[in-house]
């Protein structure tokens, strides 16, 4: 999620939370160490371990959409199903100090975004980034609202076709099938048609920019 430069090739990432980062920043790590290095967090879970967020330190920018130089692509995801992503992730598996164990998807989309806003944990303390917010922030916040300013907009569906294809092009190596943060394994939660019209509000401007 956030910007990530790969600054050899003159190219900048953009990746909405939920939106296959973990996988690119692993793809990058592995083009430019030959390592794979991923923890596993149970439950199908493979993130980053310690030493490839190391690596990448000052390439890996947790901040809102802003403008780079050289070539620029998206990844983008529906925001119904990015959504129930983040909710499964952030809220109930990582219940962050058992404060959201008990946090509900109809807490969140009925007092969207302050219930988020007001949870303590922070993600970019210089840019006051809240870490909840900055998860289930709208693509706008993410990918602005030009898609024209890419080079090239994916879908977080073309992750193991189209974007590995693209950086196996770019990066000239080959790159390992991989797919962090799986949730094959976790519970299946299905919404009413009143959760996904709020849902569908909240995320208007995506709807309207970037999932027409």
């Amino acid at each position: 999620m956030g910007l990530l430069l790969d600054k050899a090739h003159g190219l900048t990432i953009y990746d909405v939370p939920k939106g296959g980062g973990t996988t690119i920043r692993m793809w990058m790590t592995y083009n430019e160490t030959h390592n794979l290095n991923l923890k596993t967090i149970g439950e199908g879970y493979v993130s980053q371990d310690v030493d490839s967020y190391k690596h990448l330190k000052n390439r890996y920018l947790v901040e809102w959409f802003r403008p780079t130089s050289g070539t620029k692509i998206a990844i983008k995801r529906d925001p119904i199903k990015r959504f129930i992503s983040c909710y499964k992730d952030k809220i109930i598996r990582e219940a962050v100090d058992n404060r959201t164990a008990s946090w509900t998807i109809d807490k969140i989309i009925d007092d969207f975004p302050k219930a988020l806003d007001k949870h303590p944990r922070i993600h970019n303390k210089k840019n006051n980034i809240r870490y909840l917010k900055y998860h289930f922030a709208p693509m706008v916040k993410h990918l602005g609202t030009d898609p024209s300013y890419y080079d090239e907009v994916f879908w977080l569906s073309e992750m193991d076709t189209r974007i590995k294809e693209y950086l196996e092009d770019t990066w000239k190596t080959k790159l390992p099938p991989l797919h962090c943060r799986s949730q094959e394994k976790s519970k299946s939660i299905t919404l009413t048609d009143t959760q996904k019209k709020k849902i569908r509000q909240i995320y208007k401007d995506d709807y309207k920019i970037w999932c027409p």
